[in-house]
């Protein structure tokens, strides 16, 4: 593919809402939205339209990943001590 470029818009609490990949004749190779409803987020890819959501914790690591069909996946979290 030739050179192009990655553009994102951000709502105004500066979260990320887009993202577009453009070739470099400005046609877009891929756009990705993105909503915010509370700790869930819901991740649109066009134009297969396909979702795809997610939930995070109060410390911002996702904690569960619901797939296009529906079925949510829990995340297992991990703990790593410090020596």
């Amino acid at each position: 593919m030739p050179p192009g470029y990655e553009a994102f818009t951000h709502d105004s609490l500066r979260r990320q809402t887009g993202e577009q990949l453009v070739a470099a004749d400005g046609a877009i190779r891929r756009a990705t939205a993105l909503r915010y409803d509370g700790l869930a987020v819901t991740e649109t890819d066009a134009p297969q339209s396909i979702d795809g959501s997610h939930a995070r914790s109060a410390w911002g690591g996702p904690n569960e990943v619901v797939d296009a069909a529906g079925e949510a996946h829990p995340l297992v979290s991990t703990t790593h001590s410090v020596p």
